[in-house]
This record gives structure tokens, sequence and C-alpha cells, in this order.
């Protein structure tokens, strides 16, 4: 149950690193 709480935290932070919307410069950061 602890669990969900810290998925609930990744989950409003996912958007930006989960789907194909990528900052300009986060490109070079993930490769």
């Amino acid at each position: 149950v602890e669990l969900k709480q810290e998925f609930r935290n990744f989950d409003f932070l996912s958007p930006w690193e989960g789907t194909d919307y990528v900052l300009p410069g986060d490109e070079k950061a993930k490769q």
C-alpha cells in the first residue's frame, strides 16, 4: 500500500519523462 503512494509521486512526474513530449536539451540528456 505504501508503494502506491510512491507510485503516485512518480505518476505526475511520468508525463514529462514517459510520453513523446521531450523538452529541447532533454534529448541530449537522455542519450
